[in-house]
């Protein structure tokens, strides 16, 4: 580089950091690479909070390579706040002791798991040696509680009736909205009340309906053992379904990238079975996922080799499952992927490309995916392009209509799908209009699974959205190859709720405000039960002439009576006119009621349920007793207790039980409960007595 376009480039970082433009010395050194210029620019500004927040920003949206965020990240943690966190490392060793000063924290910046930890902005009271128990983490832990019940059982029973349940698709769909449904609640409430109708369900029906279990009472683990018990194998895996058991070993190893582990489904790979290969490959993948390893050769090595599609399919969706997350790193296995003749490893290459930029909005993934989406002469393939626009786009999903939109008109039904869930999954609860002004012409397409995926992807934009938001919400996937996965989308729920802990990790009562009116936010109103009609009489004939002579009769009669009243009161039939044509003014019309007025604003009470379009609207009192200490409006928030002297009044004392109710919401009612459907507690044997005749 010549070295007088360097020393003009210096004078410009100096420049804007004597000046105080540290964002524009930032954007600079990023862009420049210099990152002692960045460090430079960030330890000379008066907020450094506000500048690192910025840095990581910047970084994220604008920096496309994943290892030089990493050096920003590694650089930030390493040369701004190494000395906070050895401290922070210090007080959690030692024994217990009387709390400490508050000591000033800084933050400190890191990239997905990679880089270090996470951000603290205030001052917070740390006490020294402040341990957390099993039991406490469980205390704390929202997995262990059953999540507030708002689910709609009519539905249900309405999907149930309308249904042709001889077909094992339509009862295998119902067992599916049922477990996605009641996801982590516990509420089995459905399946108890028919069960001989789930008696009816046959191979792959039967399979879901025992996983559904699981969906249901997933993350209650003491009570769901003894659900699960007659279902798991007493003696080890074996029988019929031992396949699966594979496929259960990678969930259960997930990212553990155990070699062993990894030897031992290669075994049941290489039997070339072709349902037992199909779960060895998914589960390889899910043992390697995100660690781009070199694996991955050998799992497509494997699928050149074997004549199994099914085997090629789960190989495939496992390679891509290595590359998650790792962006450039993946390019090298991408680009053989999508270059192979297999149309389902080319396959396998768009969900690689997904996964690899999930999230990320990268130009140039975008442009591949587009460009399969229009070239590739599988339908499979150019559906999968397509779909996995919504991977690499959920990050920004105002883009994604507008991408996806040209797509959506296509002659080809599998892009027009494609485009559909594309919407679906980068738009999911968050109501955006344009998304579902999108969907809408596609629930009424001339191909069914299209119409399918779009009913599909209009649900998912949807959730958490009711009338008050959007009024089309009122008006409301082909499933290709294995059926069974559609329950790991479960592993994607959380709730969504704001949760204030204090500085034992327990939850304090405290009342905080969503400044928007209640019904933005409330849960959509339950359906109805159709109202009973009485058999309508069928009409009497009745012969013309008879129907024309009473007809006159009538209107003589009815003439006469109106003659004689005019002459009688004149006065009280103006009168009548009057008010026949205004109305009266001495009674109130319903019409003329003025309508209920609903307040502005919310208040809610820690814990509270705050869904992700509430966060903006969500406000700290001022006299509150509690403060963030970092700036969230949901999830998990550590609080700073203004008043430490004063007594702590709790909303959870105990540890939560599987068959408690869960917490409410705020005080118009946001209180729910959910009720265990688990195996009950045996009852107390009686006292000692003693029989006399």
């Amino acid at each position: 580089m010549d070295p007088r376009l360097e020393a003009i480039v210096e004078k410009m970082l100096d420049k804007c950091i004597l000046d105080g433009r540290y964002q524009q010395a930032i954007g600079m050194a990023i862009e420049c690479r210099r990152l002692d210029k960045l460090e430079e620019a960030i330890t000379s500004s008066d907020n450094i909070h506000a500048t690192l927040s910025y840095c990581i920003n910047v970084s994220h949206s604008f920096v496309n390579l994943r290892e030089y965020r990493r050096e920003i990240a590694f650089d930030l943690v390493e040369n701004e706040h190494q000395a906070f966190l050895l401290n922070l490392k210090n007080l959690l060793s030692g024994p217990k002791s009387q709390p400490l000063e508050p000591a000033q924290q800084g933050s400190a910046a890191s990239e997905s798991g990679q880089a270090g930890n996470a951000t603290a902005s205030e001052d917070v009271q740390m006490t020294e040696g402040s341990q957390v128990s099993n039991q406490d983490v469980q205390e704390a832990d929202p997995n262990e509680t059953a999540y507030a019940e708002r689910s709609d059982l009519l539905i249900l029973k309405t999907i149930k009736q309308s249904v042709e349940m001889r077909n094992s698709v339509c009862h295998s769909a119902t067992i599916y909205s049922n477990a996605i449904m009641h996801a982590g609640t516990t509420v089995d409430t459905f399946l108890r009340e028919n069960l001989d109708w789930l008696s009816r369900a046959t191979n792959w029906a039967k399979f879901s309906a025992t996983a559904g279990l699981g969906v249901i009472h997933r993350g209650h683990l003491q009570q769901g053992r003894s659900l699960m018990a007659p279902y798991l194998p007493q003696t080890g895996a074996g029988g019929g379904g031992s396949p699966y058991s594979e496929g259960g070993l990678g969930l259960a190893a997930l990212g553990t990238a155990d070699e062993n582990i990894f030897d031992e489904i290669k075994t049941v790979l290489y039997t070339d079975s072709a349902v037992a290969g199909e779960a060895a490959g998914i589960s390889m993948g899910l043992l390697m996922v995100g660690t781009a390893s070199d694996k991955a050769a050998e799992m497509l090595a494997y699928a050149h080799e074997t004549q199994h599609e099914k085997i090629i399919r789960g190989l495939a969706l496992g390679i891509a499952l290595t590359v998650y997350g790792r962006e450039e790193e993946a390019d090298t296995l991408i680009e053989q992927m999508t270059r192979d003749q297999d149309p389902i490893l080319r396959y396998g290459g768009m969900y690689a490309l997904a996964l690899a930029y999930s999230g990320t909005a990268n130009n140039k993934a975008i442009r591949q995916l587009l460009h399969f989406a229009v070239s590739d002469v599988n339908n499979d393939v150019r559906r999968t392009a397509v779909l996995a626009l919504g991977f690499v786009l959920y990050s920004e999903p105002e883009q994604t209509p507008r991408i996806v939109s040209l797509l959506s008109e296509s002659y080809n039904p599998h892009v027009r799908y494609g485009a559909a869930l594309a919407v679906g999954i980068s738009c999911a609860g968050t109501g955006l209009s344009e998304a579902i002004s999108l969907l809408e012409p596609l629930t009424s397409d001339v191909v069914d699974f299209v119409r399918q995926g779009a009913l599909i992807a209009m649900a998912m934009v949807m959730v958490q959205i009711n009338e008050a938001s959007d009024s089309r919400v009122g008006a409301f996937s082909q499933f290709w190859y294995w059926y069974p996965l559609i329950y790991f989308i479960s592993l994607s729920f959380s709730p969504t709720a704001f949760i204030g802990l204090n500085y034992d990790l327990k939850v304090p009562r405290f009342e905080f405000l969503s400044h928007a009116k209640p019904s933005l936010f409330e849960y959509p109103r339950p359906t109805s039960a159709p109202t009973t009609t009485s058999a309508a009489k069928l009409p009497t004939a009745v012969l013309s002439i008879s129907a024309k002579a009473k007809a006159r009769a009538s209107k003589k009669e009815a003439d006469q009576k109106a003659n004689a009243e005019k002459k009688s009161h004149p006065g009280q039939n103006l009168l009548l006119a009057l008010i026949l044509e205004k109305g009266n003014p001495l009674v109130d019309t319903p019409a003329e009621k003025k309508a209920e007025h609903e307040p502005s604003f919310e208040i809610l009470i820690n814990p509270a349920r705050v869904i992700p379009a509430q966060e903006k609207v969500i406000k700290f009192l001022e006299e509150s007793r509690y403060s963030p200490v970092k700036s969230a409006s949901s999830g998990f928030v550590l609080l700073k207790d203004l008043r430490p002297t004063e007594p702590e009044v709790l909303s959870l004392t105990d540890a939560p039980s599987s068959t408690g109710s869960a917490p409410g919401g705020s005080t118009t009612g946001q209180q729910g409960s959910a009720s265990s459907m688990a195996v009950e507690e045996e009852p107390q044997p009686p006292q000692p007595f003693e029989y006399t005749s």
